[in-house]
């Protein structure tokens, strides 16, 4: 990928993770999840597998989005400056 792209994949991060709506989604998903995981009983182990496996997608994604901010950054430094 080259600079630009990475930097506007990072730009296009920035304002999606800044923005309140998409906070407050993620807040919800994150909380309501951990909620389903918690009320889990010990015996259902299937669900709550499930419930923490989606957390750690959420989670992931989360974290790729501050990776594609982070790439944008070190490119707008490696940029020649004019």
């Amino acid at each position: 990928m080259s600079a630009q792209e990475d930097i506007a994949l990072g730009d296009h991060a920035t304002v999606l993770t800044t923005n309140p709506a998409y906070q407050a989604a993620i807040a919800r998903i994150k909380a309501g999840l951990f909620d389903s995981w918690t009320n889990t009983g010990l015996f259902q182990s299937k669900e709550r597998k499930e419930h923490w496996r989606m957390c750690r997608i959420v989670s992931a994604f989360e974290k790729e989005l501050e990776l594609m901010i982070r790439d944008a950054s070190i490119a707008k430094q490696d940029l020649p400056k004019t």
